[in-house]
């Protein structure tokens, strides 16, 4: 006897589980090989056992369709035509060439700072498209799409704003974190320093060559909250450099994979512990997740759109970026290979035409954008390069093994350091622990295999583009050849986590699509939800617990000295009768007055100095660490001293303070 309605049944379950059931058990066959890698590294074999099961599975599961990925925005049918204001665009060559000779010296001036400017202002008036007429916006929050309309506020945009807002409020949260600075912190406020004074640098050649653009912005924003420069300003400088990062790489998402891919990217970024102990930590890396970014999307919208000013704002970005952090240097490369790549791809003759135009284009404006850079670099050839070469070269010290050998070694490793190993730089980082974690990890790893599947079978140069852009963007790390214990770099190869949570938003988009077909959306947004709650979850105790306890147990703690400093300065002790004590690899004496607010004052007193301070009448203070034995000549100078112990919150790491009364 038949039952079509039992069989309707049977073949729904099937449907269900092969659909639906399946992607998820591939899903949390990946989680369980990730965490797996990340908790029990000497039974690697399991986790990667694992993940050969999930990763073929997925791959399974694509070419069957039962794990569709995002489609790409077409490309428009735009055109260049190749024209150009020849006065405007003679007469910003000419100034350019006057501004690149004036910025000789290494300063910025008035004069040469004009001239450079209007070169620019010219240049793009000879080359720029008359820009589209401005549309008023419109507000319709209660619809989810906005139709045709240009600018416009819908239901959508008040999600991503207010998950911007909410990422935002996060990073406010870490501002505390990391607690202590370091010598390059105590190095840039130096540079600061010498900016308020008026040595307005164009490159800053302590501390093996430092880029402009952090010195400058802090200091202006230091000005414009009306606070003295200090540890905390320079974090929150950082900070909204990487927050500008965050609405960047919703853009840039939406250009690779639409709206959610974007809004994806943006929410797995934002909390992910990798990227933020780079925000967070002060200093120039920051910069480089931003201007990666930037690139990237305007590089992918200018050869999505085929619109030249798309390509103008790329070539802008792309100068700007050698601004920022030495490791933005690769950037230039990386935007001339997605230009060969879209050349091979494209069989329009007229296409490859327009993209030889658009490639000089590029270029052009970045040579403009970087002109006093570059009067730098050819004036002082050697200071210019000598970070990098000091890596890369013999510079500093001679390779540790041929070449040869070492490439393929950093490349290595450098490959491993998503899912197993991001090295031994503790300074910013979890030493020895993968760079993503267990959610964004493995769906990196999926990311991957879909990516190499769409490619294989729709031939697109943008799928081939991310997979090269990720190996292009690891060389700052991989060709530290002269200190390869320095690879993998968290923050030198900290431009591969702009492609990485894309690769990770694109597979999440993908999943909810196919869930979202079979009619369990709801399944669907509960995970993602759980998702990213896990993912908050596993971050948030690996910078506020993990990345915080062994910072602190590597550093001294100088803003413990600051903290005395602030509560005994001028009353009762006059600021020049307070004292550090050096001690061998100990606290650097400039680093408690970075804490409180005091850039330019250098606490310490050379040990054999200390009788110099009898003649001074006025209320002493003296802080030493509690190892060093300066303190029984205090005893012996000053009998009449009283001797205590700071607490700190880290055990070992208590001072000494000895306060010395009026005399």
């Amino acid at each position: 006897m038949e039952f079509p309605t039992l069989k309707r049944i049977q073949r729904s379950v099937r449907d269900f589980c092969f659909s639906t059931g399946f992607p998820l058990l591939v899903l949390g066959m990946g989680l369980l090989a990730q965490a797996a890698l990340e908790f029990y590294q000497d039974r690697a074999g399991l986790g990667v056992a694992l993940y050969l099961i999930a990763l073929s599975g997925l791959a399974w599961a694509f070419r069957q369709g039962a794990w569709p990925i995002a489609s790409r925005p077409a490309p428009s049918e735009g055109r260049d035509s190749g024209t150009v204001r020849i006065i405007p665009f003679a007469i910003g060559l000419g100034l350019a060439l006057v501004a690149f000779l004036s910025f000789g010296g290494n300063r910025f001036t008035l004069g040469n700072l004009t001239l450079w400017w209007l070169a620019l202002v010219f240049y793009l008036w000879g080359v720029e498209e008359r820009a589209p007429q401005f549309r008023p916006v419109s507000w319709k929050p209660w619809e989810n799409a906005c139709g045709e309309d240009r600018f416009c506020v819908s239901r959508w945009h008040l999600v991503v704003l207010l998950s911007f807002i909410a990422l935002v409020a996060f990073h406010f949260s870490l501002l505390p974190i990391p607690g202590e600075p370091t010598v390059d912190h105590a190095e840039n406020a130096a540079d600061m320093l010498d900016v308020l004074q008026g040595q307005w640098s164009i490159f800053f050649p302590r501390n093996t060559g430092r880029e402009p653009l952090i010195m400058y912005w802090t200091v202006f924003v230091a000005a414009l909250l009306g606070v003295p420069l200090s540890f905390w300003v320079q974090k929150l400088c950082t900070v909204l450099i990487g927050l500008c990062t965050l609405p960047g790489l919703y853009l840039l998402g939406k250009e690779v994979g639409g709206r959610r891919v974007g809004w994806l990217s943006m929410l797995f970024f934002g909390v992910a512990a990798w990227p933020a102990i780079i925000i967070h930590f002060g200093l120039r890396m920051a910069y480089h997740l931003f201007f990666t970014t930037m690139v990237l999307y305007h590089l992918f919208r200018g050869l999505h759109t085929r619109q030249r000013n798309d390509f103008l704002r790329t070539g802008f970005w792309l100068g700007l970026s050698l601004y920022g952090y030495t490791a933005s240097r690769i950037l230039p490369l990386v935007v001339l290979l997605g230009l060969v790549l879209y050349v091979i791809h494209t069989p329009d003759r007229q296409q490859r035409r327009d993209a030889l135009i658009w490639t000089g284009l590029i270029f052009l404006t970045a040579l403009l954008v970087f002109l006093p850079l570059l009067r730098y670099a050819v004036e002082y050839p050697s200071a210019f390069f000598y970070r990098a070469f000091t890596r890369v070269g013999t510079w500093e010290q001679a390779l540790p093994a041929p070449w040869p050998l070492i490439l393929p070694s950093n490349f290595w490793k450098a490959l491993l350091m998503f899912n197993w190993d991001l090295g031994e730089v503790w300074i910013l980082f979890v030493p020895h622990r993968p760079a993503l974690d267990v959610v964004s990890g493995s769906l990196f790893l999926f990311g991957i295999v879909l990516i190499v599947g769409r490619y294989l079978r729709e031939r697109d140069w943008r799928d081939l583009f991310l997979l090269l852009a990720l190996l292009v963007l690891l060389l700052p790390s991989v060709l530290s050849l002269s200190f390869p214990a320095e690879n993998p770099h968290p923050s030198r190869a900290g431009g591969t986590a702009v492609v990485a949570f894309i690769l990770v938003a694109l597979v999440l988009d993908s999943l909810l699509t196919a869930l979202e077909q079979r009619g369990v959306s709801s399944l669907a947004r509960g995970g993602v939800a759980f998702l990213l709650f896990l993912l908050s979850v596993l971050n948030n105790d690996r910078i506020l617990r993990q990345f915080d306890d062994q910072y602190r147990l590597k550093l001294w703690n100088p803003c413990d000295y600051g903290a005395v400093i602030a509560r005994w300065g001028n009353l009762p002790v006059p600021l020049n009768s307070i004292w550090v004590i050096p001690y061998p690899e100990w606290v650097d004496t400039r680093l408690p007055g970075l804490c409180t607010g005091l850039p330019d004052h250098d606490f310490g007193l050379p040990r054999d100095r200390i009788s110099e301070t009898l003649r001074m009448p006025e209320p002493k203070l003296f802080i030493l660490s509690r190892y060093d034995a300066s303190v029984h000549e205090l005893q012996t100078l000053y009998p009449q001293g009283v001797q205590w112990t700071y607490p700190s919150r880290t055990t070992g790491r208590e001072l000494t303070v000895f306060f010395v009364p009026h005399q």
